[in-house]
């Protein structure tokens, strides 16, 4: 019995607030979920959240230089560093009070943190030191307000603030180190709060812009840390002056800037020496930031003079959204454009030059309140508050189609089991609406006679037959999948009907309520018949086990109570009260049950910030997987609507306030072997080969990646061990094992379908799961076609030539 469910990703949610930070070689994204950070991998799709949870919002993150330790820091000052590659907390650093800005030095061995208008530099783990914990070296202060950007110099030793007290400052770290009298530079010239500060053209400039959308460009000596001026050589506009210009732009059907727009974030790229400006109105536009051999422009630039690209004349401008930009980052190359919208939790990431999107997600603006599987496990469905229907990719945890037609809170989804391409939805806007999975688009809109709002929702196994449940009028409504048509609509309920489920054999359907009832109803019968299961509270979900011969429903007291459904009598009763009701809980309500596909547990979720899993047969609990951490003394309510097992029996989806929570079989911490050899040689691969380790033998072929070795391997394992083989390979070669397959040459036909056949009988599940093998598999599929047009070609010639022989010999 497998119970080690792990956590594995968080959807739902793409982006809540603080800034985003890009992964050193630019193809990857740290975004802050909430409590956790999210990585995105922008050249796979994917996307992956850390394991750790802070007790708030994250509110700043930073990644070293060599993109091996990620910092992120809460709300309230409570921070965690985390090891990237081995994806754990190191420990736990607590500021004390809110971090407004972050970053790590280019050298990686300091942290710069701005707390309370103060810096506070820190020395990292670095090196021999990865598992080291931050120590404190000097706190500095001199603004103000708060501290809203950092920069650091190309050698680590200068250290750029910009504050919302209208200065930015230049820190020199080692003539503070020799005299503690130092007094570092300020420059003060804007009017306006600053936003960001930057050093430009290897050190030899600082760029400042404030919240008006002023940019000042003042010159600076790295060698000797002095400025040239104390007052800024350039000063630029980045907003146009008069509304004239405004509306000018507006009739020419263009991102309109005016002085009533202002700066709510920047970011600078050192390498093509590139400027982001994001503005109030979903404005973003990029500037180049002249070198100090150009031609300075001054406020007595006269009009002739700007007609080339100057700082103050975008090389881009673009409108992605009408809301107001949080956060904004460039990547290493200056091609990709992150902009994070607090407001409607989107985060896009734009390439400029071929203006197109990167990557488009957007979480619901609202809490989750249903979910659903696909019968294949590959796709969960969430219905939300906000009135939108979501899809999202298991594997990836990215949504890839949204449905916005409802106009109230959507309470049910579920996926039509017997096809899985059509989704259905109901919604307290009085509708239930089916979705086609292949058009993606609304065919079918379930109504009544008189306005209800909807409750729960069911489809039956066939697929052509949906029930909904109501709020107000207490009655189940049926229409049919093909036509619209309205049914029938069935009454008994004196309360909500808080669920519906039909028996695998579509033969009846349990509605659950809060009248204290479960009802089964044999509504393809003429007569109706109906057998009332009477509980002691509220019944807020039921369902039917696997094979359909039990019922489980469960209540707001805090029991689970399993029926049979022939003779109407219970067989079992746990008091899950018992179980989840810890001393920090006022409350043990359950609100969502559901079997694994074999029938032998039951998931379990409520007002508790965990899943309870229970074993069936012995009515006892066998595990917690917390939703959240549970601190001592701290009394922890959630609302968890929902929790579904994946038809794969493999993982599992439970809605926390914090997103869809995902936790999975954990495979990548399987101990490896093969890891550990470290000669990996033609002779010791045929070696192994002859004294019979034919796995290990496979596997070192794999690891060297000569494809004349691989072939002589696959070629010299005995067939009657294949299937032995094949079921010992890990996770991680069955892509390369599938790659190595397609490289067999053509005369191999049944040995390359002994192995096709063995690959796919025992991997089957964790190749849809990886959701990286369409490729390989369509050359896969081209190989075998190809080769059986050969092997037909011969078989025709060789029936000719066996002919001819028999008619020579005959004569």
């Amino acid at each position: 019995m497998r119970l080690n469910y792990k956590f594995s990703n968080l959807c739902g949610v793409v982006y809540k607030k603080g800034n985003l930070v890009y992964t050193t070689d630019g193809r990857g994204l740290y975004s802050a979920v909430g409590r956790r950070v999210t990585h995105f991998d922008l050249t796979e799709n994917t996307s992956t959240t850390f394991p750790f949870e802070l007790p708030t919002n994250v509110q700043r993150i930073a990644v070293s230089p060599d993109g091996m330790l990620l910092v992120a820091v809460d709300t309230t000052g409570q921070a965690v560093v985390v090891s990237i590659p081995h994806r754990i907390a190191l420990h736990y650093v607590n500021f004390r009070t809110a971090v407004t800005a972050m970053t790590f030095s280019p050298d990686g061995t300091k942290l710069a943190v701005a707390t309370d208008g103060r810096v506070r530099i820190w020395r990292t783990p670095s090196g021999q030191r990865e598992f080291a914990s931050l120590v404190l070296e000097k706190t500095m202060g001199g603004h103000t307000e708060e501290i809203v950007s950092f920069d650091w110099s190309s050698d680590s030793r200068y250290l750029l603030t910009a504050s919302h007290d209208m200065t930015a400052r230049l820190l020199d770290l080692r003539r503070d180190e020799e005299n503690p009298q130092f007094v570092p530079i300020e420059l003060r010239a804007h009017r306006h709060p600053l936003c960001g500060a930057y050093f430009a053209h290897k050190d030899q400039q600082v760029v400042t812009v404030a919240r008006n959308g002023s940019l000042f460009i003042w010159k600076f000596d790295p060698v000797r840390g002095t400025m040239e001026e104390r007052m800024p050589t350039i000063r630029h506009h980045l907003l146009q002056e008069s509304n004239e210009q405004e509306e000018n732009a507006t009739a020419s059907n263009t991102p309109s800037l005016s002085f009533r727009t202002k700066v709510t974030a920047v970011d600078y790229n050192k390498e093509n020496h590139l400027l982001v400006v994001t503005f109030s109105n979903g404005v973003f536009s990029i500037f180049v930031i002249p070198s100090c051999s150009m031609a300075f422009i001054t406020d007595t630039t006269t009009s002739a003079d700007m007609a080339t690209p100057t700082a103050t004349t975008p090389i881009y401008t673009l409108s992605l959204t009408q809301s107001k930009v949080t956060s904004v980052a460039i990547n290493a190359t200056g091609e990709w454009i992150a902009l994070g919208i607090a407001e409607h939790g989107q985060l896009l990431v734009w390439e400029w030059r071929s203006e197109s999107f990167i990557l488009k997600q957007q979480g619901h603006a609202l809490a989750m309140t249903s979910l659903d599987y696909s019968p294949d496990g590959q796709t969960i469905v969430t219905g939300s508050a906000d009135g939108r229907v979501k899809l999202w990719h298991a594997s990836s945890g990215l949504c890839y189609a949204t449905f916005a037609e409802h106009t109230a809170s959507v309470t049910a989804v579920e996926f039509s089991a017997k096809s899985g391409k059509i989704v259905v939805s109901a919604a307290s806007d009085g509708t239930v609406r089916a979705y086609d999975m292949l058009r993606y688009r609304n065919f079918r809109t379930f109504t009544t006679p008189t306005p209800v709002q909807f409750m729960s929702l069911a489809i039956d196994p066939s697929g052509e037959v949906v029930a909904a449940g109501t709020f107000d009028t207490f009655e189940i409504f049926l229409w049919s999948m093909q036509t619209g048509q309205l049914l029938e609509i069935i009454a008994g309920h004196t309360a909500p009907i808080s669920a519906l489920s039909f028996d695998p054999l579509g033969h009846r359907l349990a509605s659950a309520s809060w009248d204290r009832t479960v009802r089964l109803w044999d509504v393809f019968q003429r007569d109706k018949n109906m057998q009332s299961l009477d509980h002691s509270a509220e019944v807020t979900a039921v369902t039917f086990r696997p094979d359909g011969a039990e019922v489980v429903a469960c209540t707001l007291a805090g029991e689970i109570v399993t029926w049979d459904v022939e003779l109407a009598t219970v067989t079992g009763v746990i008091e899950a009260r018992r179980d989840v009701a810890d001393k920090p809980l006022t409350s043990c309500a359950l609100k969502s049950v559901c079997y694994s596909p074999d029938g032998t547990w039951l998931l379990v979720s409520g007002s508790f910030p965990f899943i309870a899993l229970y074993d069936v047969a012995n009515k006892v609990l066998l595990r917690r997987y917390p939703l959240t951490k549970m601190r001592r003394g701290q009394s922890v309510e959630m609302n968890v609507p929902s929790v579904k097992m994946a038809p794969t029996n493999r993982a599992f989806a439970a809605l926390s306030p914090d997103g869809l929570v995902i936790h999975s079989l954990d495979e990548q911490l399987i101990f490896d072997p093969f890891d550990l050899e470290l000669d990996i040689t033609s002779e010791n691969i045929q070696t192994a080969l002859v004294s019979g380790e034919h796995l290990k033998a496979f596997i070192m072929a794999l690891r060297l990646n000569i494809p004349k070795v691989t072939e002589h391997v696959i070629v010299s394992i005995p067939v009657n061990v294949l299937s032995l083989l094949v079921r010992g390979i890990p996770q991680k070669y069955l892509l390369s094992t599938l790659h190595a397959l397609t490289l067999l040459a053509p005369h191999r036909v049944e040995l390359l379908l002994r192995w096709v056949v063995a690959v796919l009988a025992e991997h089957t599940l964790t190749i849809k799961s990886l959701g990286r093998c369409e490729t390989v598999l369509r050359v896969l599929l081209g190989k075998v076609k190809a080769d059986y047009e050969v092997l037909g070609r011969v078989a025709n010639q060789t029936i000719f030539m066996l002919e001819c022989r028999s008619l020579v010999e005959i004569s």
